[in-house]
């Protein structure tokens, strides 16, 4: 219990916002590791510790992404079949001659020829010329040029002069992994640069070039330079292009328009002989298709570009920005979702660009950070939490009171495990220890709720839940009304007003004695309510306890006790006192009766004292006594009642008649159920007059059976039958010969018919009788008549 002066709410709030941030620490902690994780992605960006994995995933793409040649390209394969038939390599430039004017014959719109053609031919200089006349009839021939190293850095070594043509660079850009997977558009030393050999074919295709073109140039220590480059497109793997072996076309099996308006590539593809090269779809092409597949991309502007340098930093980074927060914020299992979410979305997104829209962006530099970060942060997350048990658990293995011998508990090791059991054992504890707060709850006397200073409802006992079944709702509904006090208040009693002011005060002035105010229940009870203040080790309110007393039989008690003295110093004193009186007037020889009227008037006396007092003891027995229920037949118990009355029917001159041709078994006692009968017919008898019938009928309704008593008498108002059944009220005691009684008569019928678990109303229109029912339960199985 709290000794000194309570502490206000607010304080305690305010002390509370002054307290440091108990997650700095593990703040710092986080942008520290997600710097590391930073610089880790930097790293693996700019020194490509992960280009394999990328290279990887683009040749994938590229494979699974193939797509139709065009039909304007074709090469001219120098293959295994055409050596065999012509002779080995390098074929006389006569030959080659021949095969050049077959193709020119055609009318190509370019021809690009994949052959090194640096010196003349000293042993045949006839087919040199006659070389050069074929290039020269073919139109627009595009030959290459061979870098070579030199003393003075790298340089161009161009076709031998006289054969008249377009000079090119062919020089693929193999990756480190020796995978050509690109190009660039020009090359050559600084200021004297060669367009590749693709790129002069695509431009005799039309005045300009579709797509975009990369800028920007590169330029080697030695001066060498390299601009715009390009990743190639593939159309599919070695052999996607239409190939015309050289053996067909010297032997003249080939149409005279085969070549005609296309763009003819010669190359050689026999192996030994060609320049082979891994590719994404193809781990062996020959340089003359990837020529062909080069000169596609540029034709059909889908060459794969880069992302550009801001677009990249973007993107990688957005991962790791994505899981650092998720971390921060969200539980573990959803950083995870969120780590694993923006990996993959970032994986198909980059797949979507390579594959839609011929964008390339290396994508697992950016799944460095979270790959790092995540372990990281779940190690130094682990270590706070061990270290976080540890402490909690010492602290209670010292705390007095329920959780006092917890023993083992300060016993804990370092692994995660041993934290656990020991949890798991601390665990068990405080179930039991909430159980047994669950059990001590719910065993008091009394309605009690703990809630906050809100009014929301934290705890319920079952005589709470009783408390909101008073509600006129739905089961919805009132299981909403321990949702809050106020619901509370307001679906339990007929008047919640005062309860709601004693809350509100109580609130305002919380250390403040208020007095327990009374409610009353929709059923009848009456409710004390009272609130007290539950508080820290501290001293500080944290939550309220609010509890409803049942004092009905208190208030019943007392009004009992009231009744009683009413009715001893009214009702038992008066037929006394008229005794005395006539006594005294039979002193008086002048006044005084004769005998037999003093003795008829005093015997009438005492027997309305007898009957008031037999009325009162009866009404307290039925009201305390404990009930010994059986299966009783009703429909004997009206026929005893009529039988019982038959007397006073008889001397009024009045017809008791039983409509009861059903069988109808209840639990009751038979002694009580007989007497209140009689009671109703007696009163029906009283109030009739003579010549007319009193009905007496039993039916069936529902799970009840209900007896009803109807007489033909004056009737009842309606302003009075709400007094019919309250103690010592005689309605009629203002009427000249009016029955005499001593109004317990029909309260007595109301407590039988209650205490059998029944109801009992009246219905009368006055000047036409009255009819009282009464409804029993029916009995659980049929009794045995």
């Amino acid at each position: 219990m709290m000794t000194g002066p309570a502490k206000p709410i607010p304080d305690r709030q305010a002390a509370l916002a002054a307290a440091p941030w108990p997650g700095l620490r593990a703040l710092l902690e986080w942008v520290l590791l997600v710097a590391l994780a930073v610089l880790l992605t930097f790293g693996a960006a700019r020194w490509s510790v992960v280009a394999r994995l990328d290279a990887a995933l683009y040749d994938t793409v590229l494979s699974l992404h193939g797509h139709a040649p065009r039909d304007d390209i074709v090469i001219v394969a120098i293959d295994d079949q055409s050596l065999e038939a012509v002779g080995r390599w390098p074929w006389p430039r006569a030959r080659l001659a021949e095969l050049v004017a077959r193709v020119g014959a055609a009318h190509p719109r370019a021809v690009g020829v994949d052959i090194l053609l640096i010196e003349p031919d000293l042993t045949d200089p006839e087919g040199d010329r006659a070389l050069a006349a074929a290039f020269a009839q073919a139109g627009q021939v595009i030959l290459p040029a061979l870098p070579e190293r030199t003393g003075q850095g790298r340089v161009f070594h161009y076709p031998f002069l006289g054969i008249g043509t377009h000079i090119a660079h062919i020089d693929a850009a193999p990756d480190p992994d020796s995978v050509v997977r690109g190009l660039y558009l020009a090359e050559g030393p600084r200021g004297h640069l060669l367009d590749h050999l693709a790129l002069q074919l695509a431009r005799q295709a039309g005045p300009a070039l579709a797509g975009d073109v990369p800028r920007g140039t590169e330029i080697d220590d030695d001066g060498w330079a390299r601009r715009a480059n390009i990743g190639v497109n593939f159309a599919g793997p070695a052999g996607t292009f239409r190939h015309v072996p050289a053996l067909t076309l010297l032997q003249g099996g080939v149409p005279a328009d085969a070549f005609a308006g296309k763009l003819v590539l010669i190359g050689a593809t026999a192996s030994g002989v060609s320049d082979i090269f891994a590719t994404p779809t193809s781990r062996t092409m020959s340089g003359v298709e990837v020529l062909a597949n080069a000169t596609q991309t540029l034709l059909d502007g889908n060459a794969i570009l880069p992302a550009s340098r801001t677009v990249f930093w973007l993107v990688t980074l957005l991962p790791l920005s994505l899981t650092a927060c998720a971390l921060l914020w969200l539980t573990p299992r959803m950083a995870l979702t969120a780590a694993l979410g923006s990996a993959g979305l970032l994986l198909v997104g980059v797949v979507a660009a390579l594959a839609g829209w011929n964008r390339w962006l290396p994508p697992f530099a950016a799944l460095v950070g979270p790959l790092v970060l995540y372990p990281l942060w779940s190690w130094r997350q682990q270590e706070a939490a061990l270290r976080f048990l540890r402490d909690e658990l010492h602290r209670l293995a010292r705390e007095p009171g329920l959780l006092a011998g917890t023993g083992p508990l300060a016993q804990t090791g370092r692994t995660l495990d041993a934290h656990m059991d020991a949890v798991a054992s601390l665990t068990d504890k405080l179930r039991g220890l909430r159980r047994y707060l669950a059990e001590a709850l719910e065993s008091l006397p009394d309605a009690t709720v703990i809630c906050t200073h809100d009014g929301d409802i934290r705890l319920a006992n079952g005589r709470s839940a009783d408390l909101a079944a008073q509600a006129p709702v739905s089961g919805q509904d009132r299981a909403a009304a321990l949702h809050d006090l106020p619901t509370l208040l307001a679906c339990a009693f007929e008047d919640p007003a005062p309860g709601q002011h004693y809350w509100t005060r109580w609130l305002t002035a919380p250390d403040t004695a208020q007095e327990p105010v009374e409610l009353r229940t929709r059923d009848g009870r009456s409710m004390l309510m009272h609130a007290a203040a539950l508080r820290d080790d501290a001293g500080w309110p944290m939550d309220i306890i609010v509890s409803f007393a049942d004092i009905t039989a208190v208030r019943q008690a007392e009004r009992h006790r009231e009744e009683a003295l009413r009715f001893i110093s009214h009702d038992m004193r008066s037929p006394q006192s008229a005794i005395l009186a006539l006594i005294e007037l039979q002193r008086d020889a002048g006044r005084a009766l004769d005998h037999a009227a003093l003795l008829a008037r005093i015997q009438q006396l005492s027997s309305r004292t007898l009957e008031l007092a037999d009325a009162f003891i009866d009404l307290a027995r039925v009201e305390s006594q404990e009930l010994k229920l059986t299966d009783v037949d009703l429909v004997g118990l009206v026929l005893d009642a009529a039988d019982e009355v038959w007397a006073l029917a008889n001397h009024h001159q009045i017809e008791v008649r039983v409509d009861a041709d059903i069988e109808a078994s209840v639990r009751g006692e038979p002694r009580m159920l007989v007497r209140a009968l009689v009671n109703l017919v007696n009163n029906a008898i009283k109030f009739s007059p003579r010549g007319t019938t009193v009905t007496v009928a039993v039916r069936e309704e529902g799970d009840s059976f209900a007896v009803s008593v109807a007489d033909q008498g004056v009737g009842i108002a309606a302003e009075d039958q709400a007094q019919l059944f309250q103690p010592f009220r005689r309605l009629h005691e203002a009427v000249a010969d009016a029955p005499s009684g001593s109004g317990l008569g029909l309260v007595f019928v109301k407590t039988v018919v209650e205490r059998h678990g029944g109801r009992i109303a009246v219905q009368s229109v006055p000047g036409h009788g009255a009819t009282f029912t009464l409804w029993l339960p029916r009995a659980s199985r049929p009794g045995p008549f």
